[in-house]
């Protein structure tokens, strides 16, 4: 009776397994009048208000970055989402695109260790989110549609944590921009969502536009990571860098260790701080020289032109950038974010927002400590 019930289940799965790969078009199938193409590095299909992303053959195993950032909308500029982040491209059959997500969280970091096998046979991941290949191109990259996650999705890129922009209103939801470049492709689209009642009751924005709703630009960056050698940094516990924990097996044969990674940029080239084209012109010699003065301690380590700041222009696409500094409307005081590779450390990104209204909080700051022996504070408070 079980073997009975071992075949039937092994033929339940090659039939759903053989039902899958028949789901996959012919290519000239796939294309239809009107599509447009974008070739770069993942190529982007585009046939009315559907979108697809080829992913290359050659890429299958490479680990690629998906984040985003919210562009502009609801007085914010360039202010950093939830992202999925780091993920292994997999491919499991030849109906199937994954997009893994690794559990580096347990570690051997010593390669010799006895326990290795072991520990890799006990720490096999999962799959992760899986994707139906919609056809292959004439190259044999895998075609997937990738709509959903950006019209009304939020496992791409999610802002929920910004709380004053309420519901999306999906139908209106459309990319304004496909941008390929060097290492991957940018997508931005335009959404709609609703505001607080009590701040916006007044304004014909909310009136004019359908359902009361409010455009908010949102850019969804697809980067294909380098291959390079594994290098990472052990924290040490008296010098207060920022740090990613994990477990390690091999450092102690009777228990786990808790250890930790330095969070570190890769300065084998130089680093640009763009800054946006709206940023206060009174304020960028400050930001430029807070920057610049890191250089000093680079050139003592032996890194010569470490750190650079500019202006963005027109043809920079902030979402694009390793790190970028702006200035908007919404949420005063100043916030620093990044993303980082889970696995080395590494730093890939950040965002280093100044919201309008950050000098309260500095100058009271200044009041406390300097106030009565700063006879310019007395003469006039709020100088600049």
């Amino acid at each position: 009776m079980k073997e009975r019930k071992y075949v039937i289940f092994i033929l339940l799965c090659v039939a759903a397994l053989l039902q899958a790969q028949n789901s996959v078009k012919p290519f000239d199938e796939f294309w239809v009048t009107g599509m447009n193409k974008f070739d770069g590095v993942f190529p982007v299909y585009v046939a009315e208000k559907e979108v697809y992303l080829e992913i290359p053959e050659k890429y299958i195993g490479r680990e690629i970055e998906v984040n985003g950032q919210i562009d502009r909308g609801f007085d914010l500029l360039n202010r950093p989402v939830d992202g999925l982040g780091v993920v292994r491209i997999v491919s499991p059959d030849k109906a199937t695109i994954c997009f893994q997500k690794p559990f580096y969280a347990e570690r051997i970091l010593d390669e010799t260790s006895a326990y290795q096998s072991s520990f890799s046979l006990s720490n096999v991941q999962p799959a992760g989110k899986s994707y139906p290949v919609v056809t292959y191109s004439k190259e044999r990259g895998a075609v997937i549609r990738i709509t959903e996650h950006l019209m009304d999705g939020d496992d791409w890129f999610s802002y929920n944590n910004y709380g004053f922009i309420r519901s999306l209103v999906p139908e209106l939801s459309e990319v304004t921009k496909i941008h390929p470049f060097e290492e991957g492709v940018s997508l931005t689209i335009r959404r709609y969502h609703g505001a607080e009642s009590e701040r916006y009751m007044f304004s014909s924005s909310t009136v004019i536009l359908p359902d009361g709703s409010m455009p908010l630009e949102v850019t969804c960056v697809i980067r294909l990571l380098p291959r390079k050698r594994d290098r990472i940094r052990l924290a040490d516990y008296r010098i207060p860098y920022q740090t990613l924990r994990f477990k390690d097996y091999s450092q102690d044969p009777y228990c786990m260790a808790e250890d930790s990674l330095i969070l570190r940029w890769d300065m084998s080239k130089t680093l640009t701080f763009y800054v946006d084209t709206l940023f206060p012109k009174e304020y960028f010699q400050a930001v430029k020289e807070g920057v610049s003065a890191w250089n000093t301690a680079f050139r003592k380590a032996g890194i010569h032109d470490a750190l650079q700041v500019k202006y963005a222009n027109k043809k920079i696409i902030p979402a694009e950038q390793r790190a970028f500094i702006s200035y908007d409307l919404k949420m005063p005081g100043i916030k620093s974010d990044l993303t980082h590779h889970p696995r080395t450390g590494e730093i890939l990104s950040c965002r280093l927002n100044i919201g309008h209204g950050f000098l309260k909080g500095r100058l009271d700051d200044y009041l406390l400590s300097c106030g009565a022996s700063d006879p310019r504070i007395l003469a006039d408070r709020y100088s600049k």
